[in-house]
């Protein structure tokens, strides 16, 4: 055999499987999951009003995509709670009232503490310091639109390492239908001392990994929301009833 042909054999060897590509990089997402994202957002965070008629137009010009990904990504919201679809073919934000926000939340009284135990004790030191990374950023955040955020970043930090698919899939659309009314409520437009105590309880609860205590303190949590959201419907219906008693008389004035 020759140098000459022993050469080109191992140039052969050498070349690269043509199988053997570089990872695809991130997939971006569908139009779909874009439209589904911005409107969630919009409703969970109030900008989008309970009851709003979404204008499908307006909305998909605003999105810069035609009315097909708009349609499927509000009929994803119908399914999630977050949107109803009427019979004349179009779309509004769901009402709330106190009799869904108790539901959602005797169903949260049961499914948070159990994330909360299920996860303890967190894994590893890395995902410790996550938890310590998100408290500490619940603790900066001032405004309500940070806090919303942080304090949902915290909570999952936690449920993350619950080790079931299903329970983080359920409580990821019950916060999303719940944060609504902490959004909304007129008693959670500023951060209270005692809820910024029942986030230092689990915290610490949390770094000691016991299971018992972190479960107790997450029930604890949310029961105390309840009664929180439970006042604001209070105010706020007394607040509507203030105002329409006013527009009557001024209107008998008139």
């Amino acid at each position: 055999m020759t140098k000459e042909m022993v050469s080109k054999k191992d140039k052969k060897k050498a070349a690269p499987s043509k199988k053997a590509t570089a990872p695809p990089a991130n997939k971006r997402p569908t139009l779909v999951e874009q439209a589904v994202t911005f409107l969630r957002d919009e409703i969970i965070s109030g900008r989008m009003e309970p009851g709003q008629r979404i204008h499908l137009f307006e909305t998909a010009e605003r999105l810069e995509m035609s009315m097909v990904p708009l349609r499927e990504a509000l009929g994803v919201l119908v399914s999630e709670g977050l949107v109803v679809a009427l019979r004349q073919r179009g779309f509004r934000v769901s009402e709330i009232d106190l009799s869904d926000m108790e539901d959602l939340y005797r169903i949260r009284l049961m499914l948070d503490p159990l994330a909360t135990r299920l996860a303890m004790p967190v894994p590893s030191q890395d995902d410790l310091d996550a938890v310590t990374t998100a408290y500490q950023a619940l603790i900066a955040a001032r405004s309500t639109e940070q806090i919303r955020t942080a304090n949902r970043q915290f909570h999952f930090a936690i449920y993350r390492h619950c080790r079931s698919p299903w329970l983080l899939r359920i409580l990821n659309l019950l916060w999303d239908n719940s944060e609504r009314y902490q959004v909304l409520s007129a008693a959670n437009k500023s951060t209270s001392a005692h809820q910024s105590n029942e986030h230092d309880q689990i915290y610490q609860a949390v770094l000691k990994g016991d299971p018992a205590e972190a479960e107790q303190n997450m029930y604890l949590h949310v029961l105390a929301t309840v009664e929180t959201l439970r006042e604001g419907f209070g105010s706020d219906m007394a607040d509507t009833e203030e105002t329409e008693t006013s527009q009557d008389q001024g209107a008998r004035t008139e």
